[in-house]
């Protein structure tokens, strides 16, 4: 969950808690997103049900809002 919300704020999806202000770096996203797809693919087998499915649902979430970000959207 950490990870998801980094990525959140590196999308500009939730506001940094230090400034309050939004911004987009979509570098650092792409980062955060490749280490969470590394830590599923290291994870694969040795999770539950409920733990697999929160990280693919916050893969996919990251995953849509960058490309969404990358687009200007």
């Amino acid at each position: 969950m950490l990870f998801g919300t980094t990525g959140l704020l590196y999308l500009g999806a939730a506001p940094d808690p230090t400034s309050g202000q939004r911004r987009v770096d979509l570098g650092q996203a792409k980062e955060t997103i490749e280490l969470l797809e590394l830590l599923n693919e290291k994870t694969k087998g040795n999770l539950t049900t409920a733990e697999a499915e929160v990280l693919d649902g916050v893969l996919f979430d990251l995953r849509c809002r960058y490309v969404d970000a990358a687009k200007g959207g």
